[in-house]
């Protein structure tokens, strides 16, 4: 159906209050119904009035390679003779005879007369009496492992816009909305308009439909999938429409979001079904950012549970909020002074200061916290829920980008117990050379081949985790290596030996003997092996702002001659 849409509406939105009579019907049969019968059908146009419009029938068949039936439907009157069928009109309910028919779901783009397909309602009630999503099957989302999660921070092949493409796709825009709004009743009709929402708050991101039946505190709309997720647990809010905006592709209504009435609880291959008065439990999360202009936010956004998605809307929220709010997006770098993962059994994880900067250190930001928040909110080990987020950003004028220029030891052979002295020189962005130097007590160092590794904070953490003896192995040891990561904006040291390594169960091994790699299984899969030993514990060197990469060096550590 690559010419066909589906005729809801994502936009971006505020909020108020309007209440609407309900209506109920009995279903009118699919097989009775007839060519050129006309039905009722009913919408917002404008405001919150809803509608009365005309549709011709003009018959029955399959669309594409669908095993449903729909309505085909041509709508009479002003405004579809202008304007064609319009986005948003998503589960506008049609009449026949009294009896409700069907749901309006299906338009076409460039269409020459205002055609439409309906969902009939012998589908759609059915979904009242459903606990699950019937024929819509997901394939369960794979847990976030703490190797991809090494893979992703601070991977400069990968492009954080990449998140954004699910949603382009979709036509979802953002804009900043006013807040946050609290649940309230409201009554709510068929033809009346709904929005479903996956961000709220200060930034607000809402697919809008139409109402389409009603049943007790249970209603209906859209009249096809949401975005086909099954049992889910999203916001619905009433909406009201400003105007309607011809397009010759497809035109749509302009429309905002009022206060919150209820969540959507079910998204099937008919229609969403939604609870009314029922508040939808959203993650929270909170950021107060200081811009280059030293202007202080506070912004207070939540978004929906879902795996398929909190963290891409877990992305957006922090990206576009900074975006937002900060002018000199190229030409600053970005302090993130504090991040913390509130969890509901009372546990919290805090990371330590950490320092984005190069073309885009917004994105660089909002990736390295998306990364984490999935590793948090999708592992694989028993987890609590995240009770709620908080970040304190602050961005500053002027690159801090720095580069790692050189590192030289003083001797090549150190005789053990001696000092290891290294010189180095880095260069801040935009300044002349800066020279440092640092030494590394080496009595405690095996007398061999060491390599001295010098580089950025998460550089060095990358390798500093893949050699811990003991690796995650429970949401608590997963806590406990991510406060692990160090304070950014340093340049760092430590001392590593090459030494092949193996995971068996939770334990690294070091020296397995050769009989055993061919029979442990760990020992054969490639993501369980490592090739070098951290000897010691990472070491702050200098000051350095933000930068990215490494350097190592080899120096050897003899025994002393005796006297």
């Amino acid at each position: 159906m690559k010419n066909c849409k589906r005729i809801f509406s994502f936009l971006l939105i505020f909020y108020s209050l309007n209440l609407f009579s309900q209506k109920t019907a009995d279903v009118f049969p699919l097989q009775d119904v007839k060519e050129g019968a006309v039905a009722k059908g009913f919408t917002v146009i404008k405001g919150e009035d809803i509608f009365e419009f005309e549709a011709e029938i003009i018959g029955v068949q399959k669309i594409g390679s669908s095993d449903t039936d729909y309505i085909i439907c041509k709508l009479k009157g002003k405004p579809f003779e202008d304007c064609g069928v319009v986005a948003a009109m998503s589960g506008s309910p049609l009449f026949l005879g009294g009896k409700f028919l069907g749901a309006i779901a299906i338009g076409w783009f460039f269409a020459k007369e205002p055609l439409c397909a309906a969902t009939p309602a012998e589908k759609m009630v059915e979904l009242y009496d459903k606990s699950s999503s019937g024929n819509i099957a997901l394939s369960p989302k794979k847990p976030a492992t703490f190797e991809n999660f090494l893979s992703k921070i601070n991977c400069s092949e990968e492009n954080p816009k990449s998140f954004l493409a699910p949603l382009e796709e979709q036509n979802i825009t953002l804009s900043q909305g006013e807040g946050q709004t609290f649940l309230k009743e409201a009554e709510i009709s068929p033809g009346g308009m709904i929005g479903v929402q996956l961000i709220s708050g200060d930034l607000n991101l809402t697919a809008y439909g139409t109402v389409s039946s009603t049943k007790g505190n249970k209603f209906l709309a859209f009249g096809h999938p949401f975005l086909g997720l099954g049992e889910v647990d999203f916001p619905v809010v009433k909406a009201k429409v400003s105007t309607i905006m011809p397009s010759f592709a497809f035109s749509f209504k302009m429309s905002s979001s009022q206060e919150e009435i209820g969540r959507m609880i079910l998204d099937t291959p008919y229609g969403i079904v939604c609870e009314k008065g029922v508040k939808s439990n959203t993650i929270p999360i909170e950021i107060l950012f200081t811009n280059s202009k030293d202007e202080k936010f506070e912004k207070k956004v939540n978004i929906v549970r879902f795996p398929e998605l909190s963290k891409m809307l877990f992305f957006l929220t922090v990206s576009q909020i900074l975006d937002n709010l900060e002018e000199n997006r190229t030409s600053s770098h970005i302090a993130l002074e504090s991040s913390q993962f509130d969890f509901e059994n009372g546990t919290k994880l805090e990371i330590k200061k950490q320092i984005f900067g190069g073309d885009e250190p917004s994105l660089q930001l909002s990736s390295f916290l998306s990364e984490i928040f999935e590793l948090l909110s999708s592992n694989q080990f028993e987890k609590p829920k995240i009770k709620s987020v908080k970040l304190v950003i602050h961005s500053s004028n002027g690159k801090s980008d720095g580069n790692l220029i050189q590192i030289k030891s003083l001797k090549d052979k150190v005789p053990k117990g001696d000092k290891i002295e290294i010189e180095g020189i880095f260069q801040p962005y935009q300044k002349g050379f800066s020279r440092f130097s640092f030494s590394l007590p080496s009595k405690e160092l095996p007398s061999q081949k060491i390599k001295i590794v010098v580089g950025d904070n998460i550089s060095l953490y990358k390798r500093l985790v893949k050699s811990l003896e003991i690796v995650p192995s429970s949401f608590e040891t997963l806590l406990s290596v991510l406060r692990k990561i160090p304070e950014g904006g340093f340049l760092y040291a430590s001392a590593f030996t090459d030494e092949e390594s193996y995971l068996l169960g939770s334990n690294r091994i070091y020296n397995l003997p050769l009989t055993l790699k061919n029979v442990v299984p760990s020992a054969v899969n490639s993501n369980s092996k490592s090739s070098e030993k951290l000897l010691g514990e990472l070491i702050p060197v200098m000051e350095s702002g933000y930068f990215s990469s490494e350097l190592e060096l080899t120096v050897e550590i003899k025994e002393r001659e005796e006297q």
